[in-house]
Order: C-alpha cells, then sequence, then structure tokens
C-alpha cells in the first residue's frame, strides 16, 4: 500500500497521534498508555502498565462480558494479554532450553510426534503393488501442497513469475476448490 491509498484526513490523524505520542515520551516521567503499539515493545515483560492491563482483564472475566464500545476496548484489552503471555511462554521455552531446571518443576515436553512421507511415488508404489490399497484410494488420501507445486512450477517454466502463475492456475482451475479457513477476531478498518 502506498500513502496515495489512504484518504488524507486519515493519514493527517496518523500524524498527529504520531506528533502526541513524540511529545508524550519527552517527559520526565511518561504515562505508560498500553494500546497496539505494545507488541512492539522489548519491555513488554516488565511493564506495570501491561501488569495493570492483565488485572483489568482478570477482573472483567467474573463480570458478563461486555458488548458494544466497552466490548471493542475489551477484546484489545485481552488481544494485548493474550499476546503478552504468548511472549512469556516463549522466553521461559527459551529459558528452560538453556537452563533446564530454573523455574523449578516446568520442563519442555518433547512435543508430538508425526510421520512424513519423504517418497511420495514411491509410497505410492509400496501402496498400490501390495493390492490393499487402489490408486484412486492413495490419491484420496494424498495432500497437494498448491503453494510448493505452483514454486517448482514457476521455477521450471521459464517464464516471468506473473505468466507462469496465471498458466499454473488455469491448468489447476478444473481440480482445486478456494477453501477458507475460521476467520479471526480482528478489528475492522476505520479512519480515525
Amino acid at each position: 500500500m502506498h500513502a496515495k491509498d489512504f484518504p488524507p484526513e486519515y493519514l493527517i490523524a496518523v500524524h498527529r497521534e504520531l506528533l502526541a505520542t513524540i511529545a508524550a515520551g519527552n517527559v520526565a516521567d511518561p504515562k505508560a498508555t498500553p494500546g497496539w503499539y505494545c507488541r512492539y515493545c522489548t519491555g513488554r515483560l516488565v511493564c506495570p502498565s501491561a501488569s495493570m492491563e492483565i488485572e483489568l482483564v482478570e477482573r472483567k472475566i467474573a463480570y458478563p462480558l461486555p458488548e458494544g464500545k466497552d466490548g471493542e476496548v475489551f477484546i484489545d484489552q485481552v488481544k494485548r494479554v493474550s499476546s503478552l503471555c504468548d511472549q512469556i511462554i516463549k522466553h521461559y521455552k527459551k529459558r528452560l532450553h538453556d537452563d533446564p531446571g530454573c523455574v523449578g518443576i516446568w520442563r519442555i515436553s518433547e512435543g508430538d510426534e508425526y510421520r512424513s512421507i519423504t517418497d511420495l511415488e514411491g509410497a505410492f508404489v509400496a501402496l498400490v503393488s501390495d493390492g490393499h490399497i487402489t490408486q484412486d484410494e492413495f490419491m484420496e488420501c494424498c495432500d497437494g501442497h498448491i503453494g510448493k507445486l505452483e514454486k517448482k512450477y514457476c521455477n521450471r517454466a521459464g517464464k516471468p513469475a506473473v505468466q507462469a502463475k496465471k498458466e499454473f492456475n488455469n491448468l489447476l482451475a478444473p481440480v482445486v476448490e478456494l477453501k477458507r479457513k475460521a476467520g479471526s477476531l480482528e478489528k475492522a478498518k476505520e479512519l480515525l
């Protein structure tokens, strides 16, 4: 996106917000106000405002969850607290990796194992020639990674990427279905 993609009012509002933030940071004892920008702060794990926000979220959970404008603010707080909790877990995983036992009885689990076929053609030949699985049954069980296939196709096509991608999509149009994952909670884009 370019600056020309945004209305002037939006850019002016962002400019004013930046100037206000810079001015607030120039005072001797700046007031920390949690916001979307907290995700970029390296001091989140020790920030008193982040701790207070966690307490606010904990208190609100005991009551009926807010809706309307209060719900909007609350969701922002929950998302920031969730992100902070993820950062804390990441910190402890790194510490436990470097120094097992540094946090009492906590440890890093091994994680679940899963199998991955490294030679799809070999697996196809082995299973189909065994006679217990047909070619069609094997193909029904395969998960084609379109992104990887597209990348290989484009690399070998010897054409500009845009043209190769268009050809790839045209070739697979009859056999590809576009699906959508479950959406995540996000703020609607709005002018400031």
